[in-house]
């Protein structure tokens, strides 16, 4: 598969096939009728679709809203913008190439690492990545967030707004 621009973590009482089902079907009604899915862990899958990753997370928002019977077996959609190996000095190159231009002094930023199966440490990360941003920490209301999903193979990284991702928890 080409790299995945989205993680859905979907129940895992309902099931992969459920779940993957269920993107499916979402995503061919927005216009997408070759995504592809991979399990990356019980729980959670990969998807890559051609559509725009935010976009489809609007649309996801705006189908639970208008009829939430609709989603059942996904639980959260999460935008995914780069993939890096899961050593902390790529994890590093790529936030500083790729992410830290784009967080201004006056921006405040969170840094949010979920690790799925990963033997990194989270603190040192947080730490390292946060010397490399010119904004000012706040975890209680960042304005943007630097999330970092560590998992075995590879490790997703993403920077969210406020609105990036769609959670039936309301996260």
């Amino acid at each position: 598969m080409e790299e995945a621009n989205l993680l859905v973590f979907y129940d895992s009482k309902a099931g992969y096939l459920a779940a993957k089902n269920e993107v499916q079907t979402i995503l061919t009604k927005l216009g997408d009728q070759k995504s592809e899915e991979e399990l990356l862990e019980s729980g959670i899958m990969a998807v890559k679709t051609e559509l725009r990753n935010r976009k489809v997370i609007e649309e996801v928002r705006d189908i639970f809203v208008s009829n939430p019977l609709s989603i059942n077996s996904t639980l959260k959609w999460v935008p995914i913008d780069y993939w890096c190996n899961p050593t902390l000095k790529d994890i590093i190159s790529t936030v500083k190439e790729e992410i830290a231009s784009l967080i201004t002094e006056k921006d405040r930023f969170a840094i949010e690492v979920e690790k799925h199966e990963s033997n990194l440490n989270k603190k040192e990360m947080q730490n390292k990545i946060a010397e490399l941003i010119k904004g000012k920490p706040d975890s209680d209301y960042p304005d943007k967030t630097i999330r970092i999903d560590l998992f075995k193979e590879r490790v997703g990284i993403t920077l969210l707004g406020k609105h990036d991702v769609f959670s039936l928890a309301g996260e």
